[in-house]
């Protein structure tokens, strides 16, 4: 998913400056990097309390909102919204996804 780092993990500390200042890249990217470790530590941590069929369908999640297809679990309609930005599945959720139906493809 993502590299996540060791919870208690030493950090450079992020200068915000007062109201009314910008924040400088450097900066932003380094709250960015550690909201992704952290959620991705979360993630990790849940997963290891999940049953395989329950992780299966973590996994799973954000491809059925992503995909609206007729074939997958969740499908409402060809009118339904769906779609998340930027999510790109990986291969191993592909494969999950025609687990559950042979004729599925990813476009």
């Amino acid at each position: 998913m993502c590299d996540v780092i060791e919870p208690r993990a030493k950090y450079q500390p992020i200068s915000l400056g007062s109201p009314g200042e910008d924040i400088s890249k450097k900066d932003l990217f380094a709250v960015g990097q550690r909201f992704k470790n952290l959620h991705g530590l979360r993630f990790q941590q849940i997963q290891e309390f999940l049953y395989p069929r329950q992780r299966v369908f973590l996994d799973l999640l954000p491809l059925l909102f992503h995909q609206n297809h007729p074939m997958l679990p969740g499908f409402v309609g060809t009118d339904a919204p769906a779609g998340i930005p930027d999510y790109h599945p990986n291969r191993a959720t592909i494969l999950l996804a025609r687990k559950f139906s042979k004729s599925f493809s990813y476009n």
